[in-house]
């Protein structure tokens, strides 16, 4: 049978797994929105009482 483990074994975190949260990478060159992909953004729509600005 296998070896048995505590509960500390069990919560310890094992580091040959891969990680749970998303690695970005890092940009070479200057982020440039242009103005047709603001345009793509979803517009506000709340409620009547809610200022977007």
């Amino acid at each position: 049978m296998a070896e048995e483990k505590t509960l500390r074994e069990h919560a310890a975190p094992q580091f040959n797994q891969a990680p749970l949260y998303i690695v970005t990478p890092t940009l070479q060159a200057p982020l440039e929105l242009k103005s047709g992909l603001i345009h793509l953004l979803p517009k506000f729509i709340g409620l009547m009482n809610e200022d977007p600005y």
